[in-house]
């Protein structure tokens, strides 16, 4: 939008705003070695969730021996699932490295390379419902603990009773 092509209405701003808002939800889940945990944001009774996109990233240790290292190597799977009817929103479980961007999160000191994040947003526009659930399902194959962050971008639209 150019604000300069056209008057902007500062009314009718307002009174958007004050049923419809942008917001991001943040995720962090840690998930334990060789499990799977079932992650999930509530959406409230505030509204509606519009999600139109979100980023990631996600850790990437290994045990080496005695001590965790990283290998800078994916361990973790996700599977997205709208947690007030349980709809399936990725058929199948997807590799956290192919759909999750900044991606990889080096946070073990002078250990592999640094990644090259693109910075990206996975476009994916869904409407989860008041007093819903987006659920994250997390798989980790790896033989140490690893971290899971995501941030979902959206609009919170207020019920029409307001």
């Amino acid at each position: 939008m150019n604000p300069y092509t056209q008057p902007i209405d500062v009314e009718t701003l307002f009174r958007l705003q004050a049923a419809q808002y942008q917001v991001v939800l943040p995720l962090e889940q840690t998930i334990p070695a060789l499990s799977e945990v079932n992650a999930r944001i509530d959406i409230t009774t505030l509204g509606h969730f519009m999600m139109q996109s979100f980023t990631g990233s996600y850790t990437t240790k290994i045990l080496d021996g005695q001590d965790p290292t990283d290998d800078g190597i994916n361990h973790l799977s996700i599977k997205m699932l709208d947690g007030s009817n349980n709809r399936t929103l990725f058929e199948d479980y997807i590799p956290a490295s192919l759909i999750l961007s900044p991606g990889r999160e080096k946070i073990l000191p002078a250990v592999g390379n640094d990644s090259e994040p693109l910075r990206l947003e996975y476009s994916f526009i869904y409407t989860f419902a008041m007093n819903g659930a987006i659920q994250v399902n997390i798989k980790n194959d790896s033989d140490y603990e690893n971290i899971l962050k995501m941030a979902f971008k959206g609009i919170r639209i207020f019920p029409m009773d307001r």
